[in-house]
């Protein structure tokens, strides 16, 4: 999914609670009663294609939500589907948002009332960390006279490598999840400097979406 921008129906719903006590104190001096504790935080907003989403925040155990904290549950809606469910994590503006299963996750910036999310990835099915992780993925080539083998090491705590033949130490390492770009299967690789640096998955093949690279799954 593409850029999101939400902003939170919370502040609403306070005002209009507010404006119910505003409101009390007919004849007699009768108490107005009290208005009804806050639901879930909604953020409700658009993608880049104008589709509605809808971000729900929960406590466990369905309990109404004042200020967002880390073990906070979430709901993503696009167009009314639901298309992804899990917690959140907050570090001050950064809300890092992690699937059920721990299969991907994805970061948001809250600003205020309104939370900006880059790109939302979309379920994979068949592909998670589970049946990924501990596997090998290399690609030999040649330059100078020289062959070397380089491959890909993913593991099951979503973390990965690159290693070379011709280097004793990866010559990146990082973390990955999983996603889709552009209607293909990808895994998105986030090491330094870099975020969300997109390789196709089809099979047995890892492919650079850039050039004709080819990984082949080892085991």
């Amino acid at each position: 999914m593409k850029k999101v921008i939400c902003g939170s129906l919370l502040l609403l719903a306070m005002a209009l609670s507010v404006s119910v006590l505003s409101c009390g104190g007919g004849a007699g001096g009768d108490t107005p009663p009290p208005p009804p504790p806050p639901g879930p935080m909604v953020f409700r907003g658009f993608d880049e294609d104008e589709t509605p989403v809808e971000i729900t925040i929960n406590k466990p155990g369905a309990r109404s939500v004042i200020t967002p904290a880390t073990g906070d549950l979430y709901d993503i809606r696009l167009g009314g589907s639901l298309i992804s469910s899990g917690t959140i994590t907050i570090n001050g503006t950064t809300w890092t948002f992690t699937a059920t299963g721990n299969e991907y996750t994805f970061t948001g910036i809250f600003s205020n009332t309104f939370i900006e999310i880059a790109s939302i990835p979309d379920k994979v099915t068949g592909i998670t960390s589970t049946n990924i992780g501990g596997s090998r993925w290399s690609q030999t080539g040649s330059e100078g006279g020289y062959t070397f083998t380089n491959t890909f090491v993913f593991n099951a705590n979503g973390s990965f490598r690159l290693e070379t033949s011709f280097m004793p130490e990866p010559m990146i390492q990082g973390t990955y999840n999983f996603g889709k770009l552009e209607g293909m299967n990808v895994i998105f690789l986030s090491y330094s400097g870099v975020t969300n640096a997109p390789i196709e998955i089809t099979g047995n093949k890892l492919k650079s979406i850039f050039d004709d690279t080819e990984f082949t799954r080892e085991n």
